[in-house]
């Protein structure tokens, strides 16, 4: 299984497996971020390989790899189409949310709040979903 080297993507890949009974990982109690070094139990024998998350649309076919945990941005690049090609899909969370942030002395300014609502309308919304097929989930 291919998870990508950065912390926060490995992190969400190694969730995103224990989510889906693949895995088992630490209590979250004492850790940030988790690593293929915090997994407990491996009922499956899986075998994983760290690798630039950008590398991973172009070797889930060459036959190196089984499976790739493959983040969003990557699979919209790539011939893949997440709601078909995918095992399974994280389900959204508020901390993997993007933000648009000011700085405080401009939060009051008309333009910054007309943005704030422009992209907050439902057209945006539905663009979205109608644009990224499901690998971008609008959290407004």
């Amino acid at each position: 299984i291919a998870i990508g080297t950065d912390v926060v993507n490995q992190n969400r890949a190694l969730k995103l497996l224990e989510a889906n009974r693949m895995i088992k990982l630490k209590s979250k109690s004492k850790i940030s971020y988790f690593s293929i070094k915090d997994i407990t139990q491996n009922p499956y024998g899986l075998i994983f390989k760290e690798l630039d998350a950008a590398i991973m649309p172009r070797i889930i076919n060459t036959g190196d790899i089984d499976l790739a945990i493959i983040n969003s941005n990557y699979v919209l690049l790539s011939n893949l189409n997440p709601t078909k090609d995918a095992i399974f899909i994280e389900i959204p969370q508020k901390e993997n949310d993007n933000l648009v942030v000011v700085r405080a002395d401009e939060i009051q300014l008309p333009k910054i709040k007309k943005l704030a609502l422009a992209l907050q309308d439902k057209s945006v919304k539905m663009y979205i979903k109608k644009q990224f097929n499901g690998a971008v989930i609008p959290s407004f």
